[in-house]
């Protein structure tokens, strides 16, 4: 994904986000093989906005050596719920919703 993509791609979650004030987003990363900094920012950046606007935010298909680059550009994705897979993380988002 190109940075003006990205860019694209973020404003348009987040203005989802705020204006169907969802209770879950899943950010799927399993096609992403290589992350740049800007890309992990990118994705902090919607995961931190998220939370800051109430939503649980799960994150799924994270491979070990983009986790382990995300970790040593220091990304944070400290709110986010880490899981394997859609099936976890839909039965993770509704068990929360029933809290």
């Amino acid at each position: 994904m190109h940075d003006l993509a990205a860019i694209r791609f973020k404003d348009e979650v987040l203005r989802r986000v705020k204006e169907t004030k969802i209770n879950g987003l899943i950010i799927d990363l399993s096609r992403i093989d290589i992350v740049d900094s800007f890309m992990g920012r990118t994705i902090g950046e919607i995961a931190d906005s998220a939370v800051l606007l109430g939503t649980e935010v799960v994150v799924i298909g994270l491979r070990p050596e983009v986790a382990i680059t995300m970790v040593e550009m220091g990304v944070s994705l400290g709110q986010v719920h880490p899981l394997l897979n859609l099936d976890l993380a839909l039965e993770f988002l509704r068990t929360q919703r029933s809290r």
